[in-house]
């Protein structure tokens, strides 16, 4: 049974309706509890992605080979249209590798052989977006205990349901 704490608005800054003086809202309200399973509106997450990391590395040696180094360092970092660079001594480091999407500003010229981006094989992230039934961070925890729970189900049925060696009518011809 749900007590008055426990209803609450999923996202507080989101106004349900605006009052004028002396207007009041009477609402009646009811509730129904339901699985994914049965019907999308009840799927608490919205989007699920994965994502290989993202390195980018600066050959300084190329750079500083470069005519103008600090000037380069200054149009790397302008190019950036996601600020993956950043100015640190008049030369050019990387600030945030996250941040790259894949843009290749920084690989075209005149940066030519300065930037190098690549993506790692054995690092993901993976992200789920929440509707608000749960946090995002609970999602998977959940989701695997469901997951555990029907595999355990389908093991328990696969050990105790006789298994039929008749061809079926495919096999047959």
């Amino acid at each position: 049974k749900l007590t008055e704490k426990d209803i609450r608005l999923v996202h507080n800054d989101i106004p349900i309706a605006k009052l004028g003086p002396g207007q009041r809202i009477k609402l009646t309200a009811y509730a129904l509890k339901g699985l994914g399973v049965s019907h999308a509106k009840w799927q608490p997450a919205s989007a699920c992605f994965y994502k290989l990391k993202t390195t980018v590395t600066i050959n300084q040696d190329v750079l500083a080979s470069k005519e103008d180094p600090k000037s380069m360092a200054k149009k790397l970092v302008k190019a950036c249209p996601m600020r993956v660079f950043e100015l640190e001594d008049l030369t050019a480091v990387v600030a945030d590798s996250s941040r790259c999407t894949l843009c290749r500003e920084c690989l075209a010229d005149p940066f030519e052989g300065i930037v190098t981006i690549e993506k790692s094989k054995s690092i993901v992230e993976f992200v789920i977006e929440s509707m608000g039934q749960y946090p995002s961070s609970q999602l998977l925890p959940v989701a695997m205990k469901v997951f555990a729970e029907r595999c355990r189900k389908l093991a328990k049925h696969v050990e105790t349901e006789p298994v039929d060696t008749k061809p079926s009518r495919s096999e047959e011809r």
